[in-house]
């Protein structure tokens, strides 16, 4: 039997700041916390063993982009 959960958000907090990583439009940006939906992230299970870490407010998926990440559309 499969059970749902209810989706859980979450923050990226940038080391030693009191900045998170949000989503400016298609690039990602530190940004105060300030509550709003770009700064927030879910996990979102692909396949086996794949999952996304997806944006709340734009829907864009962080993806490795050589040695840095970037996000693209889900």
């Amino acid at each position: 039997m499969t059970q749902a959960y209810p989706l859980q958000y979450f923050r990226l907090f940038i080391g030693d700041t009191n900045n998170v990583v949000a989503s400016s439009g298609s690039t990602l940006a530190p940004a105060k916390q300030a509550g709003n939906n770009t700064e927030k992230w879910y996990v979102n299970y692909k396949s086996s063993n794949v999952f996304q870490l997806v944006n709340v407010g734009t829907g864009k998926v962080l993806t490795a982009s050589g040695s840095k990440v970037s996000l693209e559309s889900n």
